[in-house]
């Protein structure tokens, strides 16, 4: 029978220091008592210091320092930090959904940290949460200082990309040998009318995006 192993007092794991024994668990497993940088005490199993074992790094208590004071309770990412894990994952990671048109077509992300990312966006605003998630100003644009906001979800889908692939003009699509114009807010559908030419329904749909959403508009012509 193998002699069980025992910790010195002092080992340090992470942020957690081992303090004493105090007592044992189900299965004769040692309980330890340590203590966290935080400066809250914390109850852990010996296993969960051994070398075969992914020790933990934090207490309970203390978790949510990872993610910063935009953190929510118990450790949970919080919004902020998601969206930033989730951003630069659309960006670097090929297995992401979404990578094929974001990292695929050479949108960078060029956050080194957490703290860079939420210094530059600031928390999410309060309202209808759901519908507000980051935005790139410039949709051709990288992730990086400057190009990067809160957005709702009406904002977020006019600044996609075009609809057909048949022009390059935003709000076109093809009808026989003309073309229609059409725009979309807040899930309702603005039919411009069929024009003669591309560049005609291009400037109709400018005009009503500029009516619809300002400052914000996507425009097929620069102002």
């Amino acid at each position: 029978m193998k002699k069980p192993v025992t910790l010195p007092e002092g080992t340090r794991k992470g942020s957690l220091l081992l303090l004493r024994p105090i007592g044992k668990k189900k299965g004769f497993r040692t309980l330890w008592l340590c203590i966290c940088d935080c400066g809250k005490e914390h109850r852990t199993l010996q296993k969960n210091f051994s070398k075969k074992v992914k020790p933990p790094r934090r207490c309970n208590s203390c978790k949510h320092k990872k993610y910063g004071s935009f953190s929510a309770a118990n450790g949970v990412p919080s919004p902020e930090y998601h969206a930033y894990v989730e951003a630069r994952k659309r960006c670097n990671d090929p297995r992401h959904t979404s990578f094929k048109i974001y990292g695929g077509r050479g949108i960078k992300f060029r956050f080194d940290s957490f703290d860079e990312f939420i210094a530059e966006v600031g928390p999410r605003p309060t309202g209808a949460k759901r519908t507000i998630s980051i935005d790139r100003i410039n949709n051709e644009g990288n992730y990086e200082p400057g190009n990067v906001r809160w957005a709702t979800a009406t904002q977020q889908c006019h600044r996609r990309r075009g609809w057909s692939k048949n022009t390059e003009y935003r709000g076109l699509n093809p009808s026989g040998s003309r073309w229609n114009a059409v725009i979309r807010k807040d899930r309702q559908i603005y039919k411009l009318g069929i024009f003669d030419s591309e560049i005609e329904a291009a400037q109709a749909y400018d005009a009503k995006a500029v009516e619809l959403y300002g400052a914000d508009a996507m425009l097929n012509f620069p102002r």
